[in-house]
This record gives C-alpha cells, sequence and structure tokens, in this order.
C-alpha cells in the first residue's frame, strides 16, 4: 500500500529516533510546533534535546512503524517502539501548510506476557 506524502513524513521523522537522520527534522515548522508529551519541549529545541536524550540509552533505539492513517491534515501513526524498554505507541501529527505543526502520543510499556491479563496484545500484537 502506497503512503501519502504526510503518512511518508511522519514514518520518516519516527525513524530519525533509530537513524538518527537528521533530514526529517525539516518536516517540522521550525517558527511554530507545539509538543504534547509534557516531557518534551515544543519547538525544534525540544525535539532536538529528546533526540540527545535517547542517544545516551545504553542500547540503541528501536522504532517499528506498524501502520499509518490519515484524516485530512492528521497522520496518525501505531508504532512499537524500544527505548528505556519495550513500549507501543499511539502518535498523532497535525500538518499545517504542509510540515507538522503538533504532536500527541501516548507510549506505554509492553507488560511481560506471564504479567498480561489477557493474549490479545497492545494495538493487536
Amino acid at each position: 500500500m502506497a503512503h501519502t506524502d504526510f503518512e511518508r513524513m511522519v514514518i520518516e521523522e519516527l525513524n530519525s529516533i533509530e537513524t538518527g537522520a537528521t533530514e526529517p527534522i525539516a518536516y517540522i515548522n521550525a517558527n511554530h510546533y507545539t509538543q504534547h508529551n509534557l516531557g518534551v519541549a515544543d519547538g525544534l529545541a525540544g525535539f532536538g534535546a529528546a533526540l540527545s536524550a535517547l542517544k545516551d540509552f545504553p542500547e540503541a533505539a528501536k522504532v517499528n512503524t506498524v501502520r499509518v492513517f490519515q484524516d485530512g491534515n492528521y497522520v496518525v501513526a501505531h508504532t512499537d517502539y524500544n527505548f528505556f524498554g519495550p513500549k507501543i505507541g499511539f502518535d498523532i501529527f497535525r500538518f499545517e501548510d504542509g510540515k507538522i505543526v503538533e504532536h500527541w502520543d501516548t507510549i506505554e510499556s509492553i507488560l511481560p506476557e506471564d504479567k498480561r491479563m489477557n493474549a490479545n496484545g497492545k494495538f493487536g500484537f
């Protein structure tokens, strides 16, 4: 399935967590970027600081974007992460004039199988 331009940009932005690629930074509106993750500051400086913090992690960060959906100016991504332990993420990006201007996420640790109350998995895992 081919991705839209916005979906492709989100996938590349998320993958930059793992790859360290700097090109996807250009997808963010440098003058107006609101971050709704309370652990990350607004603007490019906040995004850069979050990426820098991951570089100090002894294991390499892993990112697997499982699926993306676009609805108008919004792109939703379901992502399997591994930084500071295995996690599952649900990210929402809002675009304006072709640039990312807002980001929301919910990232949750994945429980070990012996601690789970069911075998359904998180978001279809």
